[in-house]
C-alpha cells in the first residue's frame, strides 16, 4: 500500500512539474535588456546633459496589463521626485520609444527610476539608472 502510495505521489509531482500555462507568445527579446518581467520589458536606457535640462531616452518592448508610466528622478537614489506621468491605454506586444526631458536638472549625477502602475492596482519599479555627466 505504501509503495502505491508513493508511485501516484511522485506521478503527481513529475505531472506537476512538466505543466506549463496557456499565455500568449512572448515577444522576441534581444539586446540590452535593462529590466524585464512578466509584465514590461525596459532597454536601451539613455540619458543625455543638455544645459540645465536633461534628456532621458528608453524603450519597452513590450507592456502587458499596465495603467501608466511614471519617471522618478533625483540627485540620490533615495531621494527621487516624479517628474513624469502617462497613461498607458491598452497593452502592447511592439516596442515603444520613449522621450522624457526634465528641464533643471543642475546635478552633475541623476538617477532614474520608471514605475509601472499595473492595471490590478500593483506596481513595478525598475533598479535606478544613474547619470553622470
Amino acid at each position: 500500500m505504501k509503495k502505491i502510495l508513493f508511485a501516484v505521489l511522485a506521478i503527481v509531482v513529475f505531472a506537476s512539474c512538466s505543466q506549463k500555462d496557456i499565455t500568449e507568445p512572448e515577444p522576441q527579446v534581444t539586446g540590452s535588456v535593462f529590466y524585464k518581467d512578466a509584465n514590461i520589458a525596459i532597454t536601451d536606457v539613455k540619458a543625455k546633459g543638455e544645459g540645465s535640462a536633461m534628456k532621458l531616452q528608453f524603450s519597452s518592448l513590450y507592456e502587458k496589463n499596465v495603467a501608466k508610466m511614471e519617471i522618478m528622478s533625483g540627485p540620490y537614489e533615495n531621494m527621487l521626485c516624479f517628474i513624469h506621468e502617462e497613461s498607458i491605454p491598452s497593452n502592447s506586444l511592439q516596442r515603444k520609444n520613449y522621450n522624457i526631458t526634465e528641464d533643471n536638472a543642475n546635478t552633475t549625477q541623476r538617477y532614474y527610476v520608471i514605475k509601472y502602475t499595473l492595471k490590478s492596482g500593483g506596481w513595478i519599479l525598475t533598479p535606478a539608472f544613474k547619470y553622470t555627466k
